[in-house]
């Protein structure tokens, strides 16, 4: 390796978790003095946890998501027109959001997909996380144990989810699992941010609370690969891509508790702090009151958002209603 006395060095060490003591390493680069150190790794085996203690100076961990829904859009761009986002949005959550699946579109064209491919890869991306890096890692000798509880994971997003009833439900379907197995292995998906926990926050109270957490899925393609075409609710689904769209414009997120009501997310960012209702459709007169009165509910003045499929854009009591995939796209 050779290092310019003259310019600045950018040096890029991949899985460095498989080098023995490798914080000496690093730290000796750092007393060159003109060198930028990037470090990566497999998400299951390397996290900020793992290497603070072994690195002496100041970093900074940059998180990592697979494409927001503007990006992806980005690969049609020639034929783009907004009448196809819809077409789009169901391809984005069906066929995955992660980049290599565009490279299995067949002609370019908006939903023709060689879908063979597109599973054999998440199949192969599973493997490699769950079966492999995980279950190396954590020294998980159950593996259909630990498949069982991803799954059950996938097909709890966005709800209200207790270690508790996690390990009650397994059991009572034959896979029987004590409470600390279970969060031991949630804690194993999160670590690989294959999962992401979101805590709730009481606004009156002004207090993060210690129960009634939520999960939601870093992909929504590896949903459809871990229950095949079993239905949902789509809103549950279109909150997961909400959610993951406020990290990456880099917001804190909780879910928020105002009373006996619930808003769906609470964004704490640098110019403050918004608040969140998602919903597929607010056409419904009780659909529409119920996500308005959360809102109403806050007693403060900082912005309020209901995002939803509905193309109709108003707003209601200084609560704006917008359309959620031109909100993606901005």
């Amino acid at each position: 390796m050779i290092i310019y006395t003259n310019k600045q060095n950018y040096i890029f060490l991949d899985e460095i978790q498989v080098v023995p003591e490798f914080g000496q390493v690093v730290n000796s680069l750092y007393l060159k003095g003109n060198i930028d150190i990037y470090l990566t790794g497999s998400n299951s085996k390397i996290q900020s946890k793992d290497i603070s203690g072994k690195i002496e100076r100041e970093y900074v961990t940059i998180p990592m998501f697979p494409l927001s829904f503007k990006e992806y859009l980005s690969a049609w761009q020639s034929s783009l027109n907004q009448n196809s986002y819809d077409d789009l949005y169901n391809d984005y959550l069906v066929y995955s959001s992660f980049p290599r699946v565009l490279s299995f579109r067949t002609n370019n064209a908006i939903s023709k997909w060689d879908k063979k491919s597109v599973r054999r890869y998440l199949h192969d991306l599973y493997e490699k996380i769950v079966l492999k890096d995980i279950v190396e890692n954590k020294n998980i000798s159950d593996i259909s144990r630990l498949e069982s509880v991803i799954k059950f994971m996938a097909d709890s997003i966005s709800k209200e989810t207790s270690i508790n009833n996690i390990a009650n439900t397994m059991t009572s379907h034959g896979r029987k699992i004590d409470n600390k197995t279970v969060e031991s292995y949630i804690e194993a998906f999160c670590d690989s941010f294959v999962l992401y926990k979101v805590y709730r926050y009481d606004v009156k109270g002004k207090e993060i609370l210690k129960t009634q957490h939520k999960y939601y899925l870093v992909d929504l393609g590896l949903r459809y690969l871990l229950l095949g075409d079993k239905k949902s609710d789509s809103g549950k689904m279109l909150e997961n891509v909400v959610y993951l769209e406020l990290l990456r414009r880099g917001y804190t997120v909780y879910i928020g508790k105002v009373g006996n009501k619930e808003v769906d997310f609470i964004a704490e960012g640098p110019d403050g702090v918004e608040y969140y209702q998602v919903a597929d459709t607010i056409r419904g007169e009780d659909t529409f009151l119920r996500e308005v009165s959360s809102l109403e509910a806050i007693n403060d003045h900082n912005p309020k958002f209901i995002l939803t499929r509905d193309y109709e854009t108003s707003s209601y009591k200084g609560i704006k209603i917008r359309n959620v995939l031109k909100w993606l796209v901005e």
